[in-house]
């Protein structure tokens, strides 16, 4: 009975901690690149003003490509968000934390690692449909031996086997 109060408890601790985790959702960023400061999240809004690469910006919220920052001037708008990199960020909050593995001991399930693909939210994903034939394009460059033999003698490149063999090494 203890045991199970204590569960309870716990549960209640780490749910909570989770929560508070998810509500900071402002994160320290900066800009890979000297990139337009935009209105809208769309490629036509108006130029608000250039940010320059390096400079912090705090992101807010995301919308599709785009993210909501605030400048250090306090400008507020929208940027690309493959110009922008976290800073101090080592995960994103709430994916294998103490919580998922609280879940796998109590839950009998095992925590899971995801990825996302930057610039496409959830409903672009899920009415996404597969290009067969881009498929059967992309199998069409696959190459081998004989094929990258015939294009090292067309272009006179040369094997150097013992830069070859360190590289492989190292």
């Amino acid at each position: 009975m203890k045991t199970k109060i204590l569960m309870l408890l716990a549960c209640i601790l780490f749910s909570s901690l989770n929560v508070a985790a998810e509500q900071q959702s402002v994160k320290a960023g900066k800009l890979t690149t000297n990139t337009d400061l935009h209105k809208q999240p769309k490629y036509q809004s108006d130029v608000l003003t250039q940010l320059l690469a390096n400079e912090n910006v705090n992101v807010a919220r995301r919308h599709r490509a785009w993210y909501q920052v605030l400048t250090a001037q306090q400008q507020r708008g929208w940027v690309k968000m493959l110009n922008v990199r976290f800073v101090g960020v080592m995960k994103r909050q709430g994916e294998l934390g103490v919580k998922s593995v609280f879940d796998s001991l109590t839950k009998q399930v095992t925590p899971t690692a995801s990825t996302g693909i930057r610039g496409f939210d959830e409903e672009a994903l899920k009415t996404a449909k597969a290009d067969l034939e881009q498929l059967d394009l992309l199998a069409s460059y696959q190459g081998n031996a004989k094929r990258a033999k015939d294009f090292a003698r067309a272009g006179k490149i040369k094997s150097n086997l013992a830069i070859s063999t360190a590289v492989t090494q190292n």
